[in-house]
């Protein structure tokens, strides 16, 4: 019996080890999610400033008159939609409008909350049920949230399933008795498995957003790059002093090394959406805490090189502080 004894203590002490484990992981993976998302939110936004700057400075230089289309005379009586009213050149053609990072914005947002609200869950995965169950059902919310801001910015409807988003809500209302860790371990188990698509098309969505980041940052930097060429250009023809010419080398020397830095980078998105795949693999097999708490390393790794790519681009863009 004492033997027995001994041997279910070593059971509880190695269980609370890799749950803690898990915890550590995860948590590791959501502070960087967190950050990254912050930190795109604000070049989305730069971005978003600088390119209506843009357009209304090239509108004024070009005198445009600008005026408004027919359907805005329908919102009163409520004959056009709001979205068909919009501003036009007075030769018909719709003003450019800057980059939309709302919806994109909402989308990372709701992807760092999915991370918040699964961290929060593996942490309660060794506690009491009621804490557990508490995180699960949140989680579930959350990623029913997730799944609406995909379709927001996708601007359609996705193929998720009235099934696959029931599956997610239903789990935290099916689950049985969680006062076992292991019944624990096993509905955690289950929601990472349900949310994986939404997830995987969330990171989809994020990178292809991330792709139209880097073109808008691209032609800024290469324009910035030509410019800073023409005025070293203009500096050595006008025989200007040596220190004046050598600031004109500095100059474009940045402006070439910030172009080669932006051409270079990728969005770590989908590596993000991957990494979490592979996790819910490991879920959906019946993997262990411990087993788990390696693909949640793989998840953290994949957030820091995403909060890395967006902190390289402000300095490019000259937004560091």
């Amino acid at each position: 019996m004492r033997g027995l004894s001994v041997a279910a203590l070593l059971v509880v002490l190695l269980a609370g080890c890799t749950s803690s484990k898990l915890s550590g992981q995860a948590s590791g993976f959501g502070k960087l999610t967190l950050d990254a998302v912050a930190a795109q939110k604000l070049q989305l936004s730069a971005y978003a400033e600088e390119e209506a700057k843009d357009i209304a400075a090239e509108l004024a230089e070009k005198r445009v008159e600008l005026t408004y289309s027919s359907a805005c005379l329908g919102l009163a009586n409520h004959t056009d939609e709001p979205a068909a009213c919009v501003v036009l050149t007075a030769s018909g053609d719709k003003v450019p409008t800057p980059f939309a990072a709302t919806n994109t914005v909402e989308l990372a947002a709701s992807l760092g909350a999915y991370a918040d609200g699964l961290v929060q869950l593996s942490g309660d995965f060794s506690k009491d049920s009621t804490a557990f169950s508490a995180s699960l059902a949140l989680l579930a919310t959350r990623v029913g949230g997730l799944s609406g801001a995909i379709s927001s910015v996708a601007q359609q409807k996705l193929p998720f399933s009235t099934a696959q988003l029931s599956a997610v809500a239903n789990i935290a209302a099916t689950v049985g008795n969680l006062y076992l860790e292991s019944e624990r371990a096993n509905a955690l188990r289950r929601i990472i498995v349900a949310a994986d698509p939404f997830v995987r098309e969330a990171t989809l969505q994020l990178a292809r957003s991330d792709e139209q980041l880097r073109g808008i940052g691209l032609a800024r930097a290469f324009e910035k790059m030509r410019l800073a060429r023409v005025a070293l250009s203009k500096a050595v023809a006008s025989e200007a002093a040596s220190t004046a010419v050598g600031v004109k080398q500095k100059e474009f020397l940045k402006a070439f090394d910030d172009y080669k830095r932006q051409a270079a980078m990728k969005s770590g998105f989908l590596a993000l959406g991957e990494a979490h795949g592979q996790l819910a693999a490991i879920a959906k097999s019946g993997g262990s805490a411990a087993d788990m708490a390696a693909y949640f390393l793989k998840l953290t790794t994949a957030a820091k090189s995403i909060a890395q790519s967006v902190q390289t681009l402000k300095v490019a863009d000259g937004k560091a502080k």
